[in-house]
């Protein structure tokens, strides 16, 4: 795994898309609710500093 957290997050969508997972919406909103999740937990952390 690398630092860079947006090449990994594109690898991991091109390795999808290459197994034959083209649905791009699907695989949108879970690269979205992943940001989402990872919003809330930095706020969660935020508030309890």
């Amino acid at each position: 795994m690398s630092d860079c957290l947006h090449c990994e997050i594109n690898l991991l969508a091109q390795e999808r898309f290459e197994r034959g997972n083209t649905d791009l919406v699907e695989t949108a909103s879970m690269i979205i609710e992943s940001l989402t999740n990872l919003i809330l937990l930095a706020l969660r952390a935020n508030d309890s500093t």
